[in-house]
């Protein structure tokens, strides 16, 4: 196992394993293009503890804590580069998962490191057995008004309109998933893996994605809602 070249493509924002085969560029698709113009900070990520046996490992790349690129998966590697867009500073963070035939996670592994104006990084993580091993939930928002998802045990907490987050959870256990609208929107129900308007749970003995939608009200005026009378006897305006 662990083939790989010393190939590094030209641009900003892209992952790349040694080989030369995958090119990732979404988020980070800041190109530089004129003679010499390398874009940031080469990170290389060598993999250590990697089974032979493993097929399919997923990498996961954070800057501050954001998530900069979808997983990224690919197999027979032992070392792979991300190239940060020019400027890029903070801490980098990596999580890599050995995958499985159910796709979900037996070995893990997590790197990080402080990136200033280096322009070459290197980067060793370890991948160990996990007791129990994990699978994905991923949970998308979309729609023409605003909310957010949040998740019980804590991981997933995902807001703003046609957002994306994932977070890894014991397969096996149960995750509850809360959908919270904000002032003037609406919740208008799950799908792929909920239905309804209601609570959510998944049981994760496979990835799982679920979407939430939130719709958008329409205006209502201050006089209007005060002409209504609620049952509880209270009067909640909306301001203009």
């Amino acid at each position: 196992m662990g083939r790989t070249s010393p190939y590094i493509p030209r641009g900003a924002g892209r992952v790349f394993w040694l080989r030369g085969l995958l090119w990732f560029l979404w988020p980070l698709c800041v190109c530089s293009c004129g003679s010499g113009a390398n874009g940031g900070t080469v990170i290389i990520v060598t993999l250590t503890g990697v089974d032979s046996n493993t097929r399919t490992l997923r990498a996961t790349s954070y800057l501050d804590g954001r998530r900069e690129l979808f997983p990224v998966e690919e197999s027979g590697v032992t070392q792979f580069g991300i190239r940060l867009p020019a400027g890029s500073t903070g801490t980098y963070r990596v999580d890599i998962d050995a995958l499985g035939d159910d796709r979900c996670s037996f070995a893990a592994g997590r790197g990080e490191q402080a990136i200033g104006d280096q322009s070459v990084v290197e980067l060793t993580v370890p991948v160990r057995p996990l007791d129990v091993p994990t699978c994905g939930l991923t949970v998308g928002t979309l729609g023409a008004g605003q909310g957010w998802v949040e998740s019980v045990p804590a991981g997933i907490r995902c807001g703003s309109q046609y957002d994306t987050c994932f977070a890894q959870f014991q397969q096996g256990a149960p995750v509850n998933l809360r959908a919270n609208p904000e002032i003037r929107a609406s919740f208008d129900g799950w799908s792929m893996g909920c239905a309804g308007t209601g609570g959510c749970q998944v049981v994760l003995n496979t990835p799982i994605t679920v979407s939430a939608a939130f719709g958008a009200m329409p205006n209502q005026s201050l006089t209007g809602m005060l002409n209504r009378s609620p049952a509880d006897g209270f009067y909640r305006p909306i301001p203009e």
